[in-house]
This record gives C-alpha cells, structure tokens and sequence, in this order.
C-alpha cells in the first residue's frame, strides 16, 4: 500500500530523525562519531529497522509503532512519523492543487482570448453584411423589425390558408 510504504520512507525517517534531533542520542546513532550527515542517515536508518508501520486488517487504519528500550521514546518517535507524514500530505496536495490552479487560470486566460477574438469577428462579419447587431441605441428599430416580420409570417399564413380553401372549393 502507498501510505504504508510512505510512512516507511527514507524521507520521513529523516524527517523524524531531524526534528527529534536523533542523530545526537546514542540510542540512535551507537558510539560512533562521524559527520553531522553521516549520524543522521545512521539515525534513520536504525530508526527505520525498528520502526514498524502496517494496515489495520482490511480498514484504512494505520497501526505505526516503534521498539526503544524507553516507552517515551517510543510514543515519541510513532507520533513525530505520524506528524510527518501528515505534513509532507498535506504539502503535496497544496503543491498539486497550486499546479492545477495555475493550470486553470492559464486555460481561462486563453478562453478569454479565444472569446474576445471571435466577439471581434462577429462585428466585423456583421459590419461587413450591414447586419445589425442590438444596441441600445437600435433597440426600437430591431424591435420595430422583429414585429414587421412577425406580421408577415402572419399574413403569409393567412395567404396560404386562403389560398387552400379557395384551391378546395373550386375542386
């Protein structure tokens, strides 16, 4: 499983081992000296051997504990994986909502364009046909329009149906 696999990670053992600062503490480390990289990855890679994380049966639960001689150090270093873990989630889903968000905000960018480009060829096509387009400054007049060819549409009806009765009767 991914989470488990995680919570085992070198990366959150270094995490743990830095903000707990262990690789200063014996129990970490042994006796041996080394630089100050050396004794953290010592100290992660002991707390890793003694560190067991795994899947309450089949839930979503996440058993995490960790053998030490000190039952304190012991609820310490479960927890701070734990912690760790939560925060390097929570980091990466703020990193990946940030991409898509920039994602997003790039693809409105260019529907904007898009829409603004063929606003423009709309004008022109209308210009260019001396279509009208309504304005308030025309309103009435495309009123008046739409009313006039509402009114022939009627009459033309009214032709037709005038037309077939007297086609009808003179049968």
């Amino acid at each position: 499983d991914t989470k488990v696999q995680i919570l085992k990670s070198r990366t959150i053992a270094l995490a743990a081992v830095n903000r707990l600062r262990l690789y200063d503490n014996a129990e970490f480390i042994g006796e041996q000296a080394g630089t100050l990289e050396e004794r953290k990855l010592r100290a992660a890679a002991n707390l890793s051997s003694k560190l067991k994380v795994e899947r309450s049966g089949l839930s979503y639960v996440i058993a995490i504990t960790f053998e030490s001689p000190s039952a304190a150090m012991s609820a310490r270093v479960a927890n701070v994986i734990a912690e760790e873990f939560i925060k390097q989630d929570l980091q990466s889903r703020i990193i990946a909502t940030q991409s898509a968000t920039a994602f997003l905000q790039r693809r409105v960018d260019e529907l904007r364009s898009e829409v603004l480009r063929d606003e423009q060829a709309v004008q022109s096509y209308r210009a260019a046909n001396n279509l009208l387009s309504k304005t308030p400054e025309n309103l009435s007049e495309i009123d008046a329009i739409a009313t006039i060819n509402t009114e022939l549409a009627e009459a033309r009806a009214e032709a037709a149906a005038s037309n077939r009765r007297s086609s009808g009767s003179a049968q």
